[in-house]
């Protein structure tokens, strides 16, 4: 395990220089550091306003990084612990503030992503060239969004081209990547953005992986292209669509040579919003959402198709009266899902479920002090209603902003976990399933140093009951456990348009309360610090950090880790720019998964014109 002194002495050291350099940085140029989110309250707000801890990482902030990927830019980010089953094309799960893979919601464009069948979105789906910003809001955000946002919510938003721009990438284990976008208009606004990649890939598997060890480069393709037009209708009306679609293919060690496993993974989502503002007190919104998931399987040991398919509807209103908004709404999806079993010529199943809510959110501010009630009851087809909430209080005091929070979360079983029949009998779902529940607490602060510097703390205690696992008869789907989570969080944002370093810690315990056991795949501690200097006005150099503990995994702990990124936009003219990425510069060997390789150094180069 990494020392707790190693973090924090590296962590002051940082600060340290950070405050020696700021106050001659107080005389140049400042930067926003209090942007708008949207994700927290379902309307827009300044991280300052906003009761809860967030995060926005921007299109200039991947910019600076030139990470490859999301799993390279969220792996950064404060109480985001990532672990990824091999190279590009491995499957990631994201666990938010110690909770669960399947414990966040993830929205692209405000529209549900994860799998009705697995409870998860597929991260190696969305290329980042495609991503224009995401907003992480860490805690229970059921009381606004229903099912999934135990841990919290991670809304990505796709990209927003203007003028024309064109990019071609390539680098280590045979990658290769192109992408261009083109965007504009006054009143009509539009933007398309598409992308190819190829990648030659690496093993994904090692020799500690005893059941499908295949030393075989395992290759990565994928293609994306989404599209959003905007346009005013009248005065007080406008339309909003956005929409993606990724078809990417995976190959996977699933047993020893000559296994050649292949996975083809294609999602779709479109989501039509209306706006309408009937006066400066009341403003509607009605979003018509799709998305689908389709993964097809050819492997010698199983093949298979599962299609999902959801459809959405949401109707939302603002009202503002005096200091008091209120937000409130109907909300309802439907989930089809189709398993066939392809090697056996049959169909596993094929089921729909629905959910229809209503919700409503109160925010309001009394002096110094800001107060947020928010109420939502959820109807599911298969296990009946859920009532969550949340209420959250924060005061300014000087430059520094108190809040304290407290809310409740579920979790509904997936399709999979409702009505799979099992194989040979064993590891069946169970549709007598019960949601899974939680309740989180949560202090915290930030405090604006400056137009420059800004640090927030967290403290958390989340507990989760009624955890579904496989441990009924024969393995059957059940409610059984429960688990603890408890955490710290500090963050620290420097930015004068020549540095800007951010960095952050995460502390947790996260516990299996039945075995009192770690639970897997997740670090007590973390620390990442990206630094980046300007260079000839807009370029820059920039370096990021990532010292992660130890962690358990199945039968084993993984030791800690550090390693260290380099990155570099170098403009050559007025329109075109060089960029480069080197990864794990000191090419340190770990694990995020137990049998599962990471990447070795590795190096990218890409040149991008943009007018």
């Amino acid at each position: 395990m990494l020392p707790l002194c190693k973090f924090s002495g590296f962590l002051c050291l940082i600060f340290c220089l950070i405050f020696s350099s700021s106050v001659s940085a107080e005389s140049t140029t400042q930067q926003e550091l209090n942007p708008v989110v949207v994700t927290a309250t379902r309307t827009a707000q300044t991280a300052d306003e906003t009761l809860a801890s967030v995060t926005v990482i921007t299109r200039d902030d991947i910019e600076r990084s030139q990470s490859q990927d999301l799993f390279e830019v969220l792996r950064t980010q404060a109480g985001v612990d990532i672990a990824r089953t091999g190279n590009a094309g491995g499957d990631i799960s994201l666990f938010l503030r110690g909770s669960n893979s399947n414990h966040t919601l993830t929205l692209i464009d405000g529209v549900r992503v994860s799998s009705a069948a697995t409870g998860k979105f597929s991260l190696t789906a969305l290329d980042l060239s495609q991503v224009e910003r995401i907003e992480i809001v860490r805690g229970p955000r059921s009381s606004l969004y229903g099912s999934d946002a135990i841990g919290g919510v991670i809304q990505i938003f796709t990209r927003q081209s203007t003028g024309f721009r064109i990019r071609a990438e390539g680098g280590s284990f045979g990658t290769k990547k192109l992408d261009f976008g083109l965007g504009g208009g006054d009143k009509i606004k539009y933007s398309l953005n598409a992308s190819l990649k190829d990648i030659d890939g690496y093993s994904a598997t090692n020799e500690n992986n005893i059941f499908s060890f295949n030393p075989d480069k395992d290759s990565f393709k994928a293609k994306n292209i989404s599209f959003s037009l905007k346009s005013p209708i009248t005065s007080k009306l406008d339309i909003d669509f956005t929409s993606w679609y990724n078809d990417n293919e995976a190959e996977f060690d699933a047993g020893a040579p000559p296994d050649d496993s292949v996975s083809d993974n294609t999602n779709k989502t479109a989501n039509l919003k209306l706006n309408y503002a009937t006066n400066n007190v009341w403003s509607q919104s009605y979003s018509i959402g799709y998305a689908s998931d389709e993964t097809r399987t050819d492997s010698t040991f199983f093949s298979s198709n599962i299609y999902s398919e959801r459809k959405i509807f949401d109707w939302q209103n603002d009202i503002v009266i005096s200091t008091h908004l209120v937000t409130a709404g109907i909300n309802y999806y439907e989930d089809q899902v189709d398993n066939f079993d392809v090697g056996a010529d049959t169909l596993v199943y094929d089921e729909k479920i629905d959910n229809s809510a209503i919700y409503a959110n109160w925010q309001t501010a009394f002096g110094k002090n800001d107060f947020q009630l928010g109420l939502r009851n959820d109807d599911h087809s298969d296990f009946g209603s859920e009532t969550t909430g949340q209420v959250a209080w924060g005061r300014q005091i000087g430059k520094v902003k108190v809040r304290a929070s407290y809310g409740t979360a579920f979790k509904a079983p997936t399709v999979n976990e409702l009505f799979h029949p099992g194989f040979f009998g064993s590891f069946a779902g169970n549709p007598d399933l019960l949601p899974e529940t939680s309740e989180s607490f949560e202090i915290g602060a930030n405090h604006a140093f400056s137009k420059t510097q800004r640090f927030d703390v967290s403290i958390y205690d989340t507990s989760i009951e009624d955890l579904i696992a496989f441990e009924g008869t024969n393995s059957q789907a059940i409610n059984i456990g429960e688990a603890s989570i408890r955490g710290l969080e500090l963050s620290y944002t420097f930015n004068n348009n020549i540095w800007v370093i951010q960095g952050n810690l995460t502390l947790q315990d996260a516990t299996n309360e039945d075995t009192n056991s770690p639970l897997l795949r997740r670090a007590d501690q973390k620390l990442a610090v990206n630094v980046s200097h300007s260079i000839k006005k807009t370029g820059n150099i920039a370096a990021e950090l990532i010292l992660s503990s130890d962690r358990p995994d199945f039968g084993t702990q993984l030791p800690g880790y550090g390693i260290l990124n380099m990155s570099a936009n170098y403009p050559i003219s007025k329109s075109l720019m060089l960029q480069g990425r080197i990864e794990n510069l000191f090419d340190k060997e770990y694990e995020t998964v137990s049998g599962y390789n990471t990447a070795q150094r590795s190096a990218f180069i890409a040149l991008q014109y943009k007018n």
